[in-house]
């Protein structure tokens, strides 16, 4: 079975399997590289300072201190990742 491949004039001329799965893992890679740079800390909404979650921040990305606490961790932003600690009873 014949796919399309690229050539350098911009137009996609029947190619092998192979260089289709090149061209394939070639997005995923380009996708996986958007996603990691968007991802950040927490991501939910702060109410009264905190996140509603009950996960560890420690070493994620953040913008603010809100981003680095929650219900179950105390956290906050320094030089934009967030260093917490387990909130005591």
């Amino acid at each position: 079975m014949l796919w399309l491949e690229r050539r350098g004039t911009g137009v996609f001329e029947a190619g092998s399997r192979s260089s289709m799965m090149r061209w394939l893992g070639w997005i995923v890679v380009g996708w996986c590289v958007v996603v990691s740079v968007v991802s950040c800390g927490g991501g939910g909404e702060c109410k009264y300072g905190i996140q509603i979650a009950d996960y560890n921040t420690s070493g994620l990305k953040c913008a603010a201190s809100c981003d680095c606490s929650n219900l179950k961790y105390e956290g906050y932003c320094v030089s934009g990742v967030c260093l917490s600690s387990e909130r005591t009873s």
